[in-house]
């Protein structure tokens, strides 16, 4: 009975054995496959990094080549085209420092020189303390209504023909100007609009300060950066003048430049615009 039992046991145990053996071999053999599996995922992950590498390799010369194309082909369009001509820059807000930077580097790069003039809030205020000290500078009796208009009439003459420098000097102290100049006088005239002002400004301040321009035979063109959250261009254009509303990128500053040589409109990318750019050649 013992050895019957023991046989039986030991038989069981067998095929026990056999069957665990048969599972691990599977499982073995399951594990080999996906070993393989993952490795030929990641070989084929690592093609695919190796590739796109290459592609990002040939696009960033490609970029760079452009990059240096455009630069090259930008300072061919403005090369010289200002001839020495000083610019003014007018404001009745802060122009971004960074538009400011690049103005004044395409004027130069253009052969031009940039002065820029901001012009107080005071001049606003009819009844501006400031405003009233600047009285002295007109013999004739003025009115505080009259003033404003006055002082602005003689700013743009004295950028046209810089004559009175204790009047410069009058509106520096009274802090109703900031200039980076010691002059004013300037062969063409910017009025840089920012995206925050009040149309009052534009109708008080930059409208007449056009008018006396035009009076002068002087050009102006008005600007803004791509960027402006209100659109002031179309008031620009209602008053006369060609404008730019992108001078942040290098169209709008090839279009300023040309504009200074003679071309008239609107430009830009905004549904104001005639066009980006203005014709190159006559």
């Amino acid at each position: 009975m013992f050895d019957v039992r023991y046989h039986l046991v030991s038989l069981v145990a067998v095929f026990l054995a056999l069957a665990l053996g048969i599972l691990m071999g599977s499982v073995i053999a399951g594990r080999g496959t996906l070993v393989e599996r993952q490795n030929a995922l990641i070989e084929g992950i690592q093609t695919d990094v190796n590739r796109i590498q290459k592609e990002n390799k040939g696009l960033h010369e490609e970029l760079k080549n452009s990059e240096n194309l455009k630069t090259v082909l930008f300072t061919a369009l403005i090369k010289e085209q200002l001839n020495q001509r000083k610019i003014a820059i007018f404001s009745t807000t802060s122009v971004p420092k960074k538009i400011q930077k690049s103005l004044s580097d395409l004027i130069n790069q253009a052969g031009g020189q940039a002065v820029f003039i901001f012009l107080s809030p005071d001049l606003q205020k009819n009844s501006s303390k400031s405003l009233k000290k600047l009285k002295s500078f007109f013999p004739e009796d003025i009115s505080s209504e009259n003033l404003k208009g006055k002082i602005l009439g003689k700013i743009a003459s004295e950028t046209v023909n810089f004559s009175d420098p204790n009047f410069l000097k009058a509106l520096l102290d009274l802090k109703m100007i900031q200039s980076s100049e010691d002059s004013l006088q300037a062969e063409a005239i910017v009025l840089f609009a920012g995206g925050d002002e009040k149309s009052e400004v534009f109708s008080e301040i930059h409208l007449p300060f056009i008018q006396e321009f035009q009076k002068l035979g002087m050009a102006v063109v008005g600007i803004e950066d791509s960027g402006a959250k209100i659109s002031h261009m179309t008031f620009y254009q209602e008053a006369g003048i060609s404008t730019i509303d992108n001078i942040d990128t290098t169209t709008g500053q090839i279009a300023l430049v040309y504009v200074f040589n003679g071309r008239t409109g609107s430009f830009g990318a905004k549904p104001s615009a005639q066009a980006l750019l203005p014709p190159l050649r006559e």
